[in-house]
Protein backbone atom coordinates (compact mmCIF):
# COMPACT_ATOMS: atom_id res chain seq x y z
CA UNK A 1 0.00 0.00 0.00
CA UNK A 2 1.22 3.45 -0.78
CA UNK A 3 2.16 6.19 1.68
CA UNK A 4 -1.21 7.69 2.75
CA UNK A 5 -1.56 11.34 2.51
CA UNK A 6 -2.00 11.48 6.51
CA UNK A 7 2.05 11.49 7.11
CA UNK A 8 2.28 14.27 5.26
CA UNK A 9 4.90 17.21 7.49
CA UNK A 10 1.44 19.41 7.10
CA UNK A 11 -0.77 17.02 8.61
CA UNK A 12 1.23 16.44 11.45
CA UNK A 13 2.66 20.15 12.08
CA UNK A 14 -1.02 20.78 11.63
CA UNK A 15 -1.63 17.96 14.76
CA UNK A 16 1.40 19.18 17.00
CA UNK A 17 0.12 22.93 16.59
CA UNK A 18 -3.45 22.26 17.68
CA UNK A 19 -1.41 19.94 21.13
CA UNK A 20 -0.20 22.97 21.65
CA UNK A 21 -3.40 24.99 21.22
CA UNK A 22 -4.91 22.98 23.68
CA UNK A 23 -2.40 23.10 26.41
CA UNK A 24 -2.18 26.84 26.18
CA UNK A 25 -6.18 27.11 26.31
CA UNK A 26 -7.12 24.44 28.85
CA UNK A 27 -4.20 24.27 30.87
CA UNK A 28 -3.58 20.45 29.91
CA UNK A 29 -0.82 19.04 32.34
CA UNK A 30 -0.42 16.15 31.19
CA UNK A 31 1.39 17.59 27.80
CA UNK A 32 4.21 16.71 28.28
CA UNK A 33 3.44 12.91 29.23
CA UNK A 34 1.05 12.64 26.52
CA UNK A 35 4.19 14.21 24.06
CA UNK A 36 6.67 11.59 25.40
CA UNK A 37 4.23 8.60 25.36
CA UNK A 38 0.87 9.00 23.31
CA UNK A 39 1.58 11.14 20.56
CA UNK A 40 3.39 8.74 17.93
CA UNK A 41 0.52 6.52 19.18
CA UNK A 42 -2.47 9.30 18.26
CA UNK A 43 -0.72 9.79 14.29
CA UNK A 44 -2.94 7.14 12.75
CA UNK A 45 -6.26 7.96 14.06
CA UNK A 46 -6.97 11.13 12.17
CA UNK A 47 -9.67 12.03 13.98
CA UNK A 48 -9.46 10.67 17.26
CA UNK A 49 -6.22 11.29 18.88
CA UNK A 50 -4.77 9.90 22.15
CA UNK A 51 -5.14 12.25 24.71
CA UNK A 52 -7.44 15.15 23.14
CA UNK A 53 -9.73 14.24 20.99
CA UNK A 54 -10.64 15.22 17.46
CA UNK A 55 -8.39 18.51 16.74
CA UNK A 56 -5.88 18.92 14.77
CA UNK A 57 -7.17 17.13 11.08
CA UNK A 58 -9.77 17.69 9.17
CA UNK A 59 -12.30 15.34 7.35
CA UNK A 60 -13.05 12.64 8.53
CA UNK A 61 -15.75 10.04 7.66
CA UNK A 62 -18.31 8.93 9.88
CA UNK A 63 -20.45 6.28 8.89
CA UNK A 64 -23.73 5.66 10.75
CA UNK A 65 -23.99 2.06 10.18
CA UNK A 66 -27.15 1.14 12.55
CA UNK A 67 -29.60 3.04 14.55
CA UNK A 68 -30.18 0.09 16.85
CA UNK A 69 -29.26 0.76 20.02
CA UNK A 70 -28.83 -0.95 23.89
CA UNK A 71 -29.81 1.88 25.33
CA UNK A 72 -32.58 4.82 25.06
CA UNK A 73 -30.58 8.00 25.93
CA UNK A 74 -32.15 10.77 26.41
CA UNK A 75 -30.71 12.89 23.75
CA UNK A 76 -30.20 10.31 20.99
CA UNK A 77 -32.52 9.98 17.80
CA UNK A 78 -31.36 5.86 17.94
CA UNK A 79 -34.24 5.08 19.82
CA UNK A 80 -34.93 1.41 18.41
CA UNK A 81 -33.40 -2.02 19.77
CA UNK A 82 -33.92 -3.08 15.92
CA UNK A 83 -31.74 -1.54 12.27
CA UNK A 84 -33.86 1.05 10.33
CA UNK A 85 -34.93 -0.76 7.25
CA UNK A 86 -32.96 1.66 4.93
CA UNK A 87 -29.56 0.45 6.45
CA UNK A 88 -26.51 -0.23 3.99
CA UNK A 89 -26.61 -4.32 3.45
CA UNK A 90 -22.66 -5.73 4.23
CA UNK A 91 -21.96 -5.93 0.33
CA UNK A 92 -23.06 -2.05 0.41
CA UNK A 93 -21.34 -1.48 3.45
CA UNK A 94 -18.26 -2.41 1.34
CA UNK A 95 -18.44 -0.52 -1.31
CA UNK A 96 -18.81 2.53 0.80
CA UNK A 97 -15.67 1.64 2.20
CA UNK A 98 -13.89 1.41 -1.36
CA UNK A 99 -15.20 4.59 -1.99
CA UNK A 100 -13.46 6.14 1.20
CA UNK A 101 -10.50 4.64 0.25
CA UNK A 102 -10.69 5.70 -3.72
CA UNK A 103 -10.84 9.31 -1.95
CA UNK A 104 -7.04 8.80 -1.23
CA UNK A 105 -6.66 11.47 1.36
CA UNK A 106 -8.88 9.60 4.05
CA UNK A 107 -7.11 7.32 6.07
CA UNK A 108 -9.13 6.39 8.71
CA UNK A 109 -13.46 5.47 9.07
CA UNK A 110 -15.86 5.98 12.46
CA UNK A 111 -18.23 3.96 12.70
CA UNK A 112 -20.87 5.29 14.90
CA UNK A 113 -24.92 4.36 14.91
CA UNK A 114 -27.22 3.73 17.20
CA UNK A 115 -24.37 1.56 18.59
CA UNK A 116 -21.93 0.41 15.75
CA UNK A 117 -21.33 -3.04 17.82
CA UNK A 118 -25.57 -3.94 17.38
CA UNK A 119 -24.65 -4.30 13.82
CA UNK A 120 -24.49 -8.32 13.27
CA UNK A 121 -21.70 -7.45 10.00
CA UNK A 122 -19.54 -4.84 12.00
CA UNK A 123 -16.64 -7.29 12.08
CA UNK A 124 -16.46 -8.41 8.90
CA UNK A 125 -16.89 -4.42 7.62
CA UNK A 126 -14.13 -3.64 10.22
CA UNK A 127 -11.90 -6.34 8.74
CA UNK A 128 -12.76 -5.16 5.40
CA UNK A 129 -11.54 -1.80 6.19
CA UNK A 130 -8.72 -2.72 7.73
CA UNK A 131 -7.64 -5.22 5.04
CA UNK A 132 -8.44 -1.59 2.33
CA UNK A 133 -5.82 0.18 4.42
CA UNK A 134 -7.92 2.20 6.62
CA UNK A 135 -7.63 2.58 10.32
CA UNK A 136 -11.04 1.82 12.09
CA UNK A 137 -12.32 4.11 15.00
CA UNK A 138 -15.41 3.46 16.57
CA UNK A 139 -17.89 5.74 18.72
CA UNK A 140 -20.12 3.59 20.86
CA UNK A 141 -21.88 3.80 24.65
CA UNK A 142 -18.97 0.94 25.74
CA UNK A 143 -21.49 -1.24 27.29
CA UNK A 144 -21.06 -4.26 24.98
CA UNK A 145 -17.50 -4.06 25.18
CA UNK A 146 -15.59 -6.68 28.13
CA UNK A 147 -11.97 -7.34 27.33
CA UNK A 148 -12.42 -10.11 24.78
CA UNK A 149 -14.08 -7.93 22.64
CA UNK A 150 -11.68 -4.97 23.18
CA UNK A 151 -9.03 -7.86 22.01
CA UNK A 152 -10.99 -8.66 18.76
CA UNK A 153 -11.79 -5.05 18.18
CA UNK A 154 -8.05 -4.77 18.05
CA UNK A 155 -7.30 -7.59 15.57
CA UNK A 156 -9.83 -5.79 13.33
CA UNK A 157 -8.33 -2.87 13.11
CA UNK A 158 -10.06 -0.51 15.53
CA UNK A 159 -7.23 1.93 16.53
CA UNK A 160 -9.54 4.55 18.35
CA UNK A 161 -12.86 4.28 21.00
CA UNK A 162 -14.72 7.06 21.42
CA UNK A 163 -17.11 6.16 24.86
CA UNK A 164 -19.09 8.99 25.50
CA UNK A 165 -19.72 9.30 29.19
CA UNK A 166 -22.59 12.14 29.95
CA UNK A 167 -21.33 12.55 33.66
CA UNK A 168 -18.52 11.71 36.15
CA UNK A 169 -21.48 10.90 38.85
CA UNK A 170 -22.84 7.81 37.72
CA UNK A 171 -26.28 8.68 38.84
CA UNK A 172 -26.54 11.61 36.12
CA UNK A 173 -25.12 9.15 33.74
CA UNK A 174 -27.84 6.34 34.38
CA UNK A 175 -30.52 8.89 34.11
CA UNK A 176 -29.35 10.08 31.22
CA UNK A 177 -28.36 6.69 29.24
CA UNK A 178 -31.98 5.62 30.97
CA UNK A 179 -30.43 2.29 32.22
CA UNK A 180 -29.33 2.03 36.11
CA UNK A 181 -26.18 0.00 35.14
CA UNK A 182 -24.66 1.91 32.28
CA UNK A 183 -21.77 4.33 34.17
CA UNK A 184 -21.04 0.25 35.00
CA UNK A 185 -21.00 -1.37 31.99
Amino acid sequence: MALRPWLSFGNLARQFGAALLLKKTTGWRYFMPWLASGALRSIPVAGGAVGMGCIGYGRHPVWEVTEACNLRCAHCHATSSEPSPGELTTAEGKRLIRQVVELRYMQMLVYTGGEPLMRPDLDELLAFSRDEGLVNVIATNGTLIDDARARELKRLGVRGVAVSLDSTDPAVHNRIRRNPRAFEL
